[in-house]
C-alpha cells in the first residue's frame, strides 16, 4: 500500500514507479491533399511509391502522424472535461471556463480558473491527505507488429521511430488510483475532496500516460517528417503532400500535448505539491 504524505494547505504526491511505454487526425486541408489522413482511411494500406522500402516508410510515418494528432486531441478534451467538471462542482460559472485561443486552449481555459479557486479554498487552512498511484502503460505489441509488417524497424531509423510512436499511442494503460482524505477543515473541504476524488485520476492520466509519455514521440515524428523529403527519392506529389501535412500534424500534436499537460498540472499541482 502507498504511504500517504500530508502538508498544510496542499498535499504531497506519492508517485509509485510508473512504466513508460506507448492511442490524430488531419484537418480538412491535410486530408484533401493526402487521402491517407482521412479518419476512415488506414495509412498502412496506402500506396505512395513503387519502391517497397519507400512505400513502407511513408505508410508508417503517415499513420503515426495521424495517431499523434488524434491522441493530442483526445488529451485536450480529457483535460478540459475534467477541469470543467471540477469547476462546476466548485461553483465556477461555465462562461469563466471557455477555451483560450491556440492549440490546447480548451484545456488551458478550463483549468486555470479551477486552479485559482483551489488556491482560495486551501488558503482557509485546509489540510488534505492524498495518495496517487500513477498509471502504468505498455506499448501495444500488435500495433508494433502491424507497423513492422510494412516498414523495416530492424534497420531503418525512420521506420523504427514512427512504428514505436504508433505502438506507444495505442498502449494499454492501467488507470491512475487516487485517494483523498481531509486532515483539517472538513466542513469547508467537502466539495473539493469530492471533485478531486472524481476527477484527479483523469488529470493524472492525461499528464503521465499521455502528455509526459508521448510528447517526445510527437516531436520525433515531426522531425522524421521534416527529413523524409530528402530520403524518399522520386515519391510523387501525393506522397510529398502527406509528408508535409503529417509533419505539421505531428508538430501541432506536440504543442497540444504540452499545453494540455501544463493545464492539467496547473490544477493537480495545487493539491499534490509537485
Amino acid at each position: 500500500m502507498p504511504r500517504p504524505m500530508s502538508v498544510t494547505g496542499t498535499v504531497g504526491l506519492l508517485l509509485m514507479a510508473a512504466a513508460v511505454g506507448g492511442c490524430g487526425v488531419g484537418g480538412k486541408l491535410g486530408a484533401a491533399a493526402c487521402p491517407a489522413l482521412k479518419p476512415e482511411a488506414s495509412a498502412f494500406d496506402a500506396n505512395f511509391s513503387a519502391n517497397a522500402a519507400v512505400n513502407g516508410k511513408l505508410r508508417a510515418f503517415t499513420q503515426s502522424a495521424k495517431d499523434m494528432a488524434w491522441i493530442s486531441g483526445q488529451m485536450e478534451a480529457e483535460v478540459a472535461s475534467a477541469c470543467r467538471r471540477m469547476g462546476l462542482d466548485l461553483g465556477i460559472p461555465a462562461q469563466e471556463m471557455q477555451p483560450q485561443k491556440g492549440l490546447g486552449g480548451a484545456a488551458a481555459g478550463a483549468c486555470e480558473p479551477v486552479a485559482a479557486t483551489i488556491d482560495a479554498i486551501l488558503r482557509q487552512g485546509i489540510r488534505l491527505w492524498v495518495t496517487v498511484v500513477p498509471p502504468e502503460c505498455q506499448a501495444n505489441a500488435s500495433a508494433a507488429s502491424r507497423c513492422a509488417g510494412v516498414c523495416d524497424m530492424s534497420s531503418d531509423n525512420e521506420c523504427r521511430a514512427t512504428c514505436t510512436a504508433h505502438a506507444n499511442v495505442h498502449a494499454a494503460c492501467r488507470p491512475a488510483q487516487v485517494s483523498v482524505r481531509v486532515m483539517q477543515g472538513a466542513e469547508q473541504a467537502g466539495a473539493l475532496v469530492a471533485t478531486l476524488q472524481a476527477n484527479l485520476p483523469a488529470l493524472i492520466h492525461s499528464q503521465l500516460a499521455l502528455g509526459q509519455r508521448l510528447s517526445s514521440d510527437a516531436q520525433v515524428v515531426a522531425q522524421v517528417g521534416k527529413a523524409l523529403p530528402r530520403v524518399v527519392g522520386d515519391a510523387g506529389a501525393e506522397a510529398l503532400a502527406c509528408i508535409g501535412a503529417g509533419a505539421d500534424l505531428a508538430a501541432q500534436a506536440s504543442v497540444r500535448l504540452n499545453v494540455s499537460m501544463r493545464a492539467s498540472l496547473t490544477v493537480s499541482s495545487r493539491v499534490t505539491g509537485s
